[in-house]
């Protein structure tokens, strides 16, 4: 074990080596979020609490996965938002450049997202379809370090 010295913020990080051989710096740990949103109206927008990963210099949170739970609803959308401000927000794109939204095979009940938060600040926007919500759930993670 040693430690590292980043002089671009100044942070100083536990460095350990893995069984492998590999160079590993410790980071923060993972942000995990459960939101039990319940009842939904079908065609209705729903947005999570604003989450604060920190200020540029000092942000390690470089990853974000997100998971919807509740009803099949045809013309439901799920995403990441990210924002500089916590007043504008923008849907995030994932590691390819695609929009982060995206739906998981498990029979439309499930969606999942995963985004590169280019801003402070994280949220998450899903739109119902047609279908009314009975027990929805959405789960936000920020993992550092990735």
């Amino acid at each position: 074990m040693g430690m590292l010295a980043l002089t671009n913020s100044g942070d100083v990080r536990d460095v350990r080596c893995s069984p492998e051989g590999l160079l590993r710096v410790s980071f923060a740990p993972p942000i995990e979020l459960f939101y039990d949103i319940g009842a939904l109206a079908a065609n209705t927008t729903v947005f999570t609490p604003a989450i604060d990963l920190g200020p540029a210099e000092s942000r390690q949170h470089t990853l974000v996965l997100a998971i919807k739970r509740g009803v099949a609803s045809a013309g439901e959308a799920f995403s990441v938002e990210s924002s500089l401000d916590g007043a504008d927000w923008f849907i995030t794109t994932n590691a390819s450049g695609a929009t982060s939204s995206s739906y998981s095979t498990v029979s439309g009940i499930h969606m999942h997202s995963q985004a590169r938060p280019f801003g402070r600040y994280v949220r998450l926007r899903y739109t119902n379809g047609s279908t009314a919500q009975t027990a929805l759930k959405l789960l936000l993670t920020a993992i550092a370090g990735v």
